[in-house]
């Protein structure tokens, strides 16, 4: 049984690569010098205290509810990340802000519509992440009102786990994670989930060396809500496939792109349930990256002492 899911993951990653468009303008390997020497790369996340990063978020969602007609969502946002932290363990305290959001909606029977708000914005989530990414803490500071990013709970999310950090150029590791969807909504989603990662290539922009780790994905989700206003579950299956740019020299996130199909099952307690699926493909671009010139030699001297 077990061999028999592996394939299918391997099966399910061929297809995906095959399929997957083009999601990075970066040069493919051209550190043939540095392959030469050595066949193994290590990665990892790496920030200092004050780190600013910019995101830009594109994306575009198809979701079909029932037996209503599909629309479809294309949206343009930024996302800002800010290093608060970092204690003795290299454990990094973060907190993501939406700050901007321009969304176009549509369908076959309705006309086009503009917004350029959205309540998740200006939203302070904090994340604790060791430098593989496993989520050690998370939460909302505001827990008092209901709400979701436009992209949906289960929405392809930034920093995930990565569970090992040393690999040769074209080899594969299968990992097996948890993550409570802070960054997503309040109450937050959970999954589960299986991922095959491969560490696919090496990449040179011109400016930082960086390693292209791909992956494929199954997932099961949950979302549940209980209230005077509202009571119902959500159950979800999730397939995806991704490509993350991870820079050599300066460890962060410079460049993800994911494709997803969700689907899901609302039910409700007199046993009515909605089937809904939502088709996603989104891209996290960094724009901009502060780092103090001193940070660095500040924080690694305080670790020390």
């Amino acid at each position: 049984m077990k061999k028999t899911f592996e394939l299918l993951l391997v099966s399910l990653f061929l297809i995906n690569c095959a399929m997957a468009q083009e999601s990075t303008e970066y040069a493919t390997d051209t550190l043939h010098a540095i392959s030469a020497k050595r066949d193994t790369f290590c990665f990892k996340y790496t920030f200092y205290p004050k780190d600013t990063l910019i995101y830009k978020v594109s994306s575009l969602d198809s979701i079909l509810q029932g037996l209503e007609e599909p629309f479809f969502k294309e949206r343009e946002e930024k996302l800002q990340v800010v290093c608060d932290s970092v204690d003795k363990k290299m454990n990094y305290y973060l907190h993501l802000e939406l700050l901007e959001s321009e969304t176009k909606e549509w369908s076959s029977k309705e006309d086009t519509v503009r917004r350029n708000s959205s309540v998740w914005i200006g939203k302070q989530i904090y994340l604790v992440i060791d430098s593989l990414g496993n989520r050690l803490k998370e939460r909302n500071s505001d827990t008092t009102h209901i709400a979701s990013t436009l992209g949906g709970i289960f929405q392809p999310y930034l920093f995930f786990p990565l569970k090992e950090n040393c690999k040769k150029i074209k080899q594969s590791w299968l990992i097996k994670t948890q993550d409570t969807l802070f960054e997503n909504a309040y109450p937050p989603g959970s999954v589960d989930q299986t991922s095959l990662f491969r560490l696919k290539d090496t990449l040179n922009s011109g400016i930082d060396s960086s390693l292209l780790i791909t992956f494929v994905k199954t997932a099961k989700g949950y979302y549940g809500l209980n209230n005077s206003e509202f009571n119902f579950i959500i159950d979800a299956k999730i397939n995806s496939y991704g490509e993350l740019i991870l820079g050599l020299f300066e460890k962060i996130p410079k460049d993800y792109t994911a494709t997803q199909e969700l689907k899901m099952q609302m039910k409700y307690p007199d046993g009515k349930e909605i089937p809904i699926w939502q088709y996603t493909t989104i891209r996290y671009t960094i724009l901009q990256l502060k780092r103090s010139q001193n940070e660095p030699d500040e924080t690694i001297n305080q670790i020390r002492r």
